[in-house]
């Protein structure tokens, strides 16, 4: 389920307000940060339970790769239209 809306915020994302490649990879920084951000604070309000600390450890990793994965394909599937055109060839 996160990793699905992960990914859907991702391709939004890129689609929505990226204008250039860096641009999209700061939003996928962005949203990859903020599940990481929120998967701390979890685990600061229930305390540690048995496999948490271990997700803990694989899940940014995984968010990130989600993440930057998303905005990539939201990126490259409107990249044709963001790219300049000459419009007055010589």
């Amino acid at each position: 389920m996160t990793t699905a809306v992960l990914g859907v915020a991702a391709v939004l994302a890129a689609v929505a307000w990226a204008r250039d490649q860096s641009d999209a990879n700061a939003h996928a920084l962005n949203l990859a940060i903020g599940a990481a951000l929120a998967m701390g604070l979890t685990l600061l309000a229930i305390g540690p339970g048995t496999i948490f600390p271990i997700v803990l450890l694989l899940a940014p990793a995984w968010s990130s790769f989600v993440s930057f994965l998303g905005v990539w394909l939201g990126f490259a599937a409107t990249w044709r239209w963001r790219r300049p055109r000459n419009r007055n060839p010589t």
